[in-house]
């Protein structure tokens, strides 16, 4: 009766013939569940695996500046955004036209077509001087937003946002006009850029930056 209680238990029996101990019950068990939780740990691994890959970005191998970020390859250069269809913004790149986004004087929430200027790190002065030679210059923003007319000329700093009213005088849309920034450094240097404004046949207009030099 104690031979049959410990082979229930798990205990090796005597040894066989061969003077090897048989398999116990229990050990087969145990082999059993531990086969059964490896494949399952193996199966888990292979299937989450790829999805852990995928989630991992390759790293970048190097930081972009904030000047190649907006089109500046030169020390001395301006990159001039504008909004495109939508609201896209879209830095004007050298003899590339683009059309700019729809504006209407009296159904446009903003008061005018924006530009927005930055100047290279090359670019040492105290503000940037925008000219027009048609239409007349607006800011607008924080706090109050409220139009404020600045003629054509009007001086600025780099990140800032200029509109660009295409009305003139008589409150006729212009065909054309020039828009440009001037910038003088603290060692004497001077700076310049201009975007050519085109009216076109759908009553849009196109912006081209046509000049970028020191």
């Amino acid at each position: 009766m104690k031979e049959t209680d410990d082979r229930l238990a798990g205990f090796p029996d005597k040894p066989d013939e061969n003077g090897s101990a048989p398999i116990e019950p229990g050990g087969i068990k145990k082999r059993l569940i531990l086969g059964i939780a490896a494949s399952a740990v193996i199966l888990a691994l292979g299937l989450s695996l790829p999805a852990i890959l995928d989630t991992v970005a390759p790293p970048s191998s190097s930081a972009e500046s904030p000047q190649a970020s907006l089109g500046i390859n030169a020390p001395d250069q301006f990159a001039f955004t504008v909004y495109t269809e939508g609201w896209k913004e879209t830095v004007l790149q050298p003899d590339v036209a683009v059309t700019l986004n729809a504006y209407s004087p009296t159904r446009s929430d903003v008061p005018g077509l924006p530009f927005i200027v930055n100047s290279g790190k090359g670019v040492n002065a105290d503000g940037l001087r925008v000219d027009v030679d048609a239409g007349t210059l607006i800011t607008w923003g924080a706090p109050d937003y409220t139009a404020k007319e600045r003629g054509r000329t009007y001086v600025l700093s780099s990140g800032d946002t200029i509109y660009w009213s295409p009305l003139d005088q008589t409150g006729k849309a212009v065909s054309f006009c020039t828009l440009s920034v001037t910038a003088d450094d603290s060692g004497g240097k001077t700076y310049s850029a201009s975007v050519a404004i085109t009216l076109q046949k759908d009553s849009t207009y196109t912006a081209k930056l046509v000049k970028t030099e020191s």
